[in-house]
C-alpha cells in the first residue's frame, strides 16, 4: 500500500477531503466509492477485487442473520468466516510446516496471499465488530458499498487502528457540525506530529541502537528496552498520521496511543497502548464474558469474574501477535501479571496512607519506572518467539 510519504496516498486523501463535502450522497457511500479508488491506486486491482468479493459475501451473511428463515445460518457463518480467515492466515504465516505446504500448492498459496493482502488481522477484527453490532446490538446494517468502506479503509487497512462500527454509522451526521478550519488545522497537527514520531524519533533511535539498515534484534534487556521505545514512536507515529488523514476526510479514525510510558500501573499502560485493539478486546471478549460470569457466580464474585475474563482476553492477545503455543502462554502469563497488579492496587487503595500526597507523588514518579521495567522484561522473555531469527 506504499509509504506514509507516498505522494499518491496524500493526493487521494487531499482530494477526498474536498470531494466528501461536495458529494450529494450519504457520506458513508461517498467514502465507500472513494475508498475503492484509493485501494485500486495504492494496492492494485487484485486487492480491490478481493475486498469487493469479501465484502459482498460478508454483507450477505449479515443480511441473512436479520431474516427469520436464515437467521441462525447467517449468524453462525458471520462469526465463523472471519475466524477461519484469521486462523488460516496465521497458521500459514507462523507455522513453518504449513508455510512449506503452501509453497508446494500454488492455488492454496494464492488464496493465502489474498488473505494477507486483505490485512487479515484488522479486517478480521472489523468483521467481528460489525457482526457484534448488527446481530447482538441490533444496529442498522450499512449498504454493501458503505460496508466496504468500513471493512477496508485504505488509510487504515494494514496497521489499523480498529475503527468502531457505531462511529462509522454516525459519519453522515457528525461531518456537518464540524468547523472545517478546525478540522484542517487539527488534522495537520496530528499528521506533522506523526511524521516526526515515525521518521525522526523512531528512525534516529533505530540507527543509534541497531545501526544504519540494521535489523531489529534483541541480544539484551537494554536492546529490548530500546526496541519497545522504537515500536512506540513508529506505531504511534503511523497512528497519528492516519488519525490526521481521517480527520481531513471526515472518516472516524480512533486515537491509538495516549502517553503509555506515563502510566503508573500495568492496567493503566494497556489502556494507553494500542487503545483501539484494547477497546475491541474489552467490548467483544472481556466485558461479555465478565457479565456472563457475574450472572452465573453472583455480584459478590464480580472481581474474580473479571480476573477469569482476563484469561481468554489475554490468550487472544498472545495469539494475535503470533499463532503459537509460546505466544499463547505469554498472553496467559501477562493475564496473571495484570490480575496481580490490579488486585494489589485495589488492596493498597483501601489503606488510609495511600491517600496521602506523598503516596500520590511516589506513585507518579516511580510508577512509570515500575511499568516500563515489567513490560520490557515480559517482552524480553518472549522476544525470540515474536521475532524469530
Amino acid at each position: 500500500m506504499g509509504s506514509c510519504l507516498d505522494i499518491h496516498f496524500w493526493s487521494i486523501v487531499a482530494l477526498a477531503a474536498l470531494v466528501m463535502r461536495a458529494l450529494p450522497v450519504r457520506r458513508t457511500i461517498g467514502f465507500g466509492l472513494w475508498n475503492l479508488l484509493g485501494l485500486a491506486v495504492l494496492g492494485g486491482w487484485q486487492l480491490t477485487a478481493s475486498a469487493l468479493v469479501v465484502t459482498g459475501i460478508y454483507w450477505s451473511l449479515l443480511r441473512w442473520s436479520q431474516r427469520t428463515r436464515y437467521a441462525k445460518l447467517g449468524t453462525w457463518a458471520a462469526i465463523m468466516v472471519p475466524g477461519l480467515i484469521f486462523v488460516a492466515t496465521k497458521i500459514g504465516t507462523d507455522w513453518s510446516i504449513a508455510h512449506s505446504w503452501l509453497n508446494d500448492h500454488p492455488q492454496a498459496l494464492l488464496l493465502h496471499r489474498v488473505f494477507v493482502n486483505l490485512a487479515y488481522s484488522y479486517v478480521f477484527l472489523r468483521m467481528i465488530e460489525m457482526a457484534h453490532c448488527v446481530i447482538w446490538k441490533a444496529m442498522p446494517l450499512l449498504d454493501p458499498l458503505s460496508t466496504a468502506g468500513y471493512l477496508f479503509p485504505f488509510h487504515m487497512i494494514f496497521a489499523g487502528p480498529v475503527n468502531l462500527y457505531q462511529d462509522h454509522l454516525k459519519m453522515n451526521a457528525s461531518l456537518e457540525r464540524r468547523d472545517p478550519w478546525f478540522v484542517a488545522l487539527n488534522g495537520a497537527d496530528q499528521i506533522a506530529t506523526g511524521l516526526i514520531y515515525k521518521y525522526v524519533c523512531a528512525e534516529y533511535l533505530r540507527i543509534a541502537c541497531f545501526g544504519v539498515g540494521g535489523r531489529l534484534i534483541s541480544a539484551s534487556w537494554i536492546d529490548t528496552a530500546a526496541l519497545i521505545v522504537y515500536l512506540f514512536f513508529d506505531f504511534a507515529g503511523y497512528s497519528r498520521i492516519m488519525l490526521g488523514a481521517g480527520m481531513w476526510m471526515g472518516v472516524p479514525t480512533p486515537v491509538n496511543f495516549n502517553s503509555p510510558f506515563s502510566a503508573t500501573t500495568i492496567t493503566d499502560f494497556f489502556t494507553r497502548w494500542h487503545m483501539s485493539l484494547g477497546a475491541f478486546i474489552q467490548r467483544n471478549i472481556f466485558m461479555p464474558l465478565q457479565m456472563t460470569l457475574v450472572r452465573r457466580w453472583g455480584v459478590r464474585r464480580a472481581a474474580w469474574a473479571g480476573v477469569a475474563a482476563l484469561v481468554p482476553a489475554w490468550a487472544f492477545v498472545g495469539l494475535w501477535h503470533r499463532f503459537s503455543l509460546g505466544c499463547m502462554v505469554y498472553g496467559l502469563v501477562f493475564a496473571a501479571v495484570v490480575a496481580t497488579d490490579k488486585l494489589m492496587r485495589d488492596r493498597v487503595l483501601r489503606q488510609s496512607w495511600s491517600q496521602s500526597a506523598a503516596a500520590a507523588w511516589t506513585a507518579r514518579l516511580l510508577g512509570p519506572v515500575y511499568v516500563f521495567v515489567v513490560v520490557t522484561t515480559m517482552l524480553h522473555i518472549v522476544i525470540t518467539e515474536l521475532m524469530p531469527a
